[in-house]
C-alpha cells in the first residue's frame, strides 16, 4: 500500500508515532498492518498505561471508556494538535453522543467496514494536520524567542515598513526607548529623521538616505537629539529585508550610542593634534582618515588633499606592500605594533626618510584600519652616512701615511744610506696628516645635515676664491665669469668648499700650466656655480658615489674634499652635479637656492 508523500508532515526518516485504540483483535491486527508501513503504530488498551503518541485510532467500543485521557491529552499537547479518528461500527453517524464528541475529543468519523484508500485518505489527513501544527507550534516559539531576544537586546532595534510612504517605524524595542527617551507611542509612523536637528551632519544623512534607496545595508555615525534635547552619537546600522518574491518590504536598523566613543576620539586626536610627530590613520583600505598638524606641516599638503587619499600618494609601491605584510603580521600574532622605514615625498618633491610605527585601529572588535606614527631621521640617515665616508676616508689615509712613517722610521733604524730623504719624507707624510686634520677642522659642520645658512653674494665670493688660488698657484690660469652680484643661500663652509673644488683642480692636474674656469649663473630659484678643469677629470665610480650621496662597499671615492663640498651644498638645500669636460677635464656643477640680500646690503646687479 503506498500512502500520500508525507516529506512535508515528518521529517525525513522521521515516523509519527500512531496509537490504536482498537478492541476487536482482529480490527486491531489489520489496522496494524495497513498502517504499519507509513507509521510507527502502537497498541494499547483503555485501562492501561498509553506510550506517547502522535495521533490516534479508537473505535467506538472503547471510545466512551477512553474519552476522559483522551480529552486530557489533548489538552496537555496544545497548542500542538493530537487528532483523533473515531473508527465507528454497528452505529448510526447521528449517534447523539458523537456530535458532542466530535471537536471536544474526536476529529473525524470513519464509519466501518471501510474502503481501505478512504481509511488511508482520513489517516494521512490527520497526520498532515499534526505535522503542522507542530511546526506553527515551533515557529511562534521561536518568533517568541526571537521578540525576545530583539526586546532585550543590547543595542536599539527598530523596523520601518519600506511598503508605506516614507519608510514609517512600526516597530522599536526597549533599548531604543532608553537611548532615544521616545516611547513607542511617539515614535511608530513616524521616519527614523525625527531624531536628527540643526547640527546633524547632512553628508552621512545623505548616504544614508541612498543606501536606502538603492536597497542596500550600510552603517553611519550620526549627530542625533534625544527627546528631552540633549546631544548623542549614534552609530546606525540598517539592512533591508525582502520578501518570497525579491521585493524589498521593511528595513530593520541598529541603534548604538556611542557618544563616549565620540568624545575619547576627540580627546585622542586633540592629543594628536599637538604631538610634535607626524602621525597618521589609514582605514582598512589604505585611505587617510586622519593626518595631524605635524605631518601636515611636514608635507607641505593641505590636510583636505590628504584626508581620503590612499596612503601611496606619499610612500613609493613597495613600501605600501612592506606595511600591508606588517599590518597582516600584527592581526594574526596579536603583537601591539611594528616598525619599518621608508621615503615618504613631500608635497615640493623633496624626498624624506621616516621611521614608521605602526599599531590597529580596531573598531567593535574588528579590524579598522592601521594608525602610524612617524619620526623623520632623514637628517640623523645623512649623519650616518657622512660619518661612514668620514671613518673610511680618515682610517684609509691615516693607514697609509703611518705605513709610510713606520716604513721611512724601519729604514733609519736599518741604517739606511740617505736618512735626510727619509726623514723628508717622513716629515712630508706628518705635513699631510697636519692638513687632513685641519681641513676636517674646517668642515666639521658639514657633517651634521640641516646647518645654518643664510644669503651669500655667491658672485663675489667666486671672484675672491679665484684671485686667492691665483696667489698660492702662479702657474695655473683662472677665469672667472660672474654678475655683479648674485645672491645665495649657504653655510660658512661655502668658501672651504670652493677652495677644495679650485685646489683639486690644480693639485691633481697632469699639466704644467693647468687652466680653471669659474662661471655663476643665477637661474629663477637657484644660483648655479661651475667649477671647470681641463685635467684628467674625476672617475666615473667617485663621480656616481658622490652625486648618489653615500658610498657602496665597491663603490667609494678617494678623498673627503669632494664629500665636503657635497655636504656643505646640501646642508644648505643645494645639488651637486659632476660631469665632463670638453675636450677633457670635469665639471663640478652647484646649485644653491637663490636668497634675498640681507637688508642693511646695498647693490647693483642681479640678486
Amino acid at each position: 500500500m503506498a500512502l500520500t508523500n508525507r516529506e512535508d508532515v515528518a521529517a525525513p526518516g522521521e515516523q509519527l508515532r500512531l496509537l490504536l485504540l482498537v478492541a476487536r483483535d482482529r480490527d486491531r491486527e489489520l489496522f496494524a498492518e495497513r498502517l504499519r508501513e507509513e507509521y510507527e503504530v502502537l497498541t494499547a488498551a483503555p485501562d492501561e498505561e498509553w506510550p506517547e503518541f502522535d495521533l490516534c485510532l479508537v473505535d467506538s467500543a472503547w471510545h466512551r471508556r477512553t474519552a476522559a485521557a483522551l480529552r486530557e491529552r489533548r489538552g496537555d499537547a496544545e497548542p500542538v494538535q493530537l487528532p483523533v479518528l473515531l473508527l465507528l461500527r454497528g452505529q448510526p453517524a447521528d449517534t447523539p453522543w458523537l456530535g458532542e464528541a466530535l471537536g471536544e475529543v474526536v476529529d473525524g468519523v470513519v464509519e466501518l467496514p471501510a474502503d481501505g484508500m478512504e481509511l488511508d485518505a482520513r489517516v494521512d489527513s490527520l497526520a498532515r494536520t499534526r505535522s503542522m501544527s507542530r511546526a506553527l507550534a515551533s515557529q511562534r516559539d521561536r518568533l517568541r524567542l526571537f521578540r525576545r531576544a530583539i526586546d532585550e537586546a543590547a543595542v536599539g532595534v527598530t523596523i520601518s515598513d519600506y511598503t508605506r510612504p516614507d519608510n514609517p517605524l512600526i516597530y522599536g524595542n526597549g533599548r531604543f526607548t532608553d537611548i532615544t527617551g521616545y516611547e513607542p507611542e511617539e515614535y511608530v509612523g513616524r521616519n527614523h529623521r525625527f531624531l536628527q536637528g540643526s547640527e546633524t551632519d547632512p553628508e552621512p544623512v545623505a548616504k544614508l538616505r541612498q543606501a536606502i534607496d538603492a536597497g542596500e545595508s550600510i552603517r553611519v555615525r550620526l549627530r542625533n537629539y534625544r527627546k528631552d534635547g540633549t546631544v548623542f552619537w549614534s552609530r546606525v546600522t540598517v539592512a533591508p529585508v525582502w520578501d518570497g518574491s525579491g521585493a524589498i518590504t521593511h528595513y530593520v536598523g541598529f541603534q548604538e550610542d556611542v557618544t563616549e566613543e565620540v568624545e575619547r576620539e576627540r580627546q585622542v586626536e586633540a592629543l594628536l593634534q599637538a604631538a610634535a610627530d607626524p602621525i597618521y590613520e589609514l582605514d582598512a583600505d589604505g585611505h587617510f582618515t586622519l593626518v595631524n598638524d605635524a605631518m601636515v606641516s611636514a608635507l607641505g599638503y593641505d590636510r583636505s588633499t590628504l584626508l581620503g587619499s590612499h596612503i601611496s600618494l606619499i610612500v613609493p609601491e613597495g613600501s605600501v606592500v612592506e606595511s600591508a605584510e606588517l599590518v597582516e603580521e600584527l592581526r594574526t600574532t596579536g603583537r601591539e605594533r611594528a616598525t619599518h622605514e621608508t621615503t615618504v615625498t613631500a608635497a615640493d618633491g623633496e624626498r624624506l626618510t621616516y621611521q614608521i610605527s605602526l599599531s590597529l585601529r580596531r573598531e567593535g572588535g574588528t579590524f579598522g584600519g592601521v594608525v602610524g606614527v612617524c619620526r623623520d631621521v632623514t637628517e640623523l640617515r645623512h649623519s650616518e652616512r657622512r660619518l661612514s665616508v668620514f671613518d673610511r676616508v680618515l682610517r684609509h689615509n691615516l693607514r697609509n701615511k703611518m705605513n709610510v712613517v713606520l716604513a721611512r722610521a724601519q729604514r733609519i733604524a736599518e741604517g739606511a744610506g740617505d736618512p735626510a730623504e727619509q726623514a723628508a719624507t717622513i716629515e712630508a707624510a706628518g705635513e699631510e696628516l697636519l692638513a687632513l686634520s685641519d681641513r676636517t677642522r674646517k668642515f666639521h659642520d658639514s657633517i651634521e645635515p640641516g646647518g645654518e645658512a643664510g644669503p651669500v653674494d655667491i658672485a663675489g665670493l667666486v671672484r675672491r676664491v679665484a684671485a686667492d688660488n691665483a696667489e698660492r698657484h702662479p702657474d695655473a690660469s683662472f677665469d672667472v665669469e660672474a654678475p655683479g652680484v648674485a645672491w645665495g643661500r649657504a653655510s660658512d663652509t661655502i668658501e672651504q668648499a670652493l677652495n677644495e673644488l679650485v685646489g683639486n683642480a690644480v693639485s691633481h692636474t697632469d699639466r704644467e700650466s693647468p687652466a680653471v674656469e669659474l662661471r655663476v649663473g643665477p637661474t629663477e630659484d637657484a644660483v648655479v656655480i661651475e667649477v671647470a678643469d681641463d685635467g684628467p677629470g674625476i672617475g666615473d665610480l667617485e663621480r656616481e658615489a658622490l652625486e648618489r650621496g653615500h658610498e657602496t662597499p665597491l663603490d667609494h671615492a678617494r678623498g673627503l674634499g669632494l664629500w665636503f663640498v657635497r655636504w656643505t651644498v646640501t646642508n644648505a638645500g643645494g645639488d651637486i652635479a659632476i660631469e665632463a669636460n670638453e675636450p677633457r677635464g670635469s665639471v663640478v656643477r652647484l646649485s644653491l637656492p637663490r636668497a634675498e640680500p640681507p637688508p642693511e646690503v646695498e647693490h647693483d646687479g642681479i640678486d
